[in-house]
């Protein structure tokens, strides 16, 4: 009788494992994207700043709001990846530990 418990109590174990396996894939696959999302859109600010000090838009004010508006989106967008990517890391280091 003392076995049953052991047998009843390893599964569980073996379960909470395979879970916890399965989370931390998931946790990395996530990370790597969020991660290439940010290399992304930095890349697509650096070329929209570029096109900013443009002389050939210097003297068009439609495009230079233009321009600024999609940097301002996307400054949004990469603090919200960047603080998804951190929880992600946090969550990623929880697990492992």
């Amino acid at each position: 009788r003392a076995m049953a418990p052991v047998e009843v109590e390893q599964p569980k174990i073996a379960s909470n494992h395979k879970i916890r396996h399965h989370e931390l894939k998931n946790l990395r696959k996530e990370f790597t994207k969020v991660e290439r999302h940010i290399e992304k859109a930095e890349m697509q600010k650096d070329a929209l700043e570029a096109a900013l000090h443009d002389p050939e838009f210097a003297t068009d004010p439609e495009k230079l709001g233009q321009l600024s508006s999609s940097i301002d989106t996307l400054n949004t967008e990469i603090d919200a990846l960047l603080i998804r990517w951190e929880q992600l890391g946090d969550d990623i280091t929880i697990l492992e530990g």
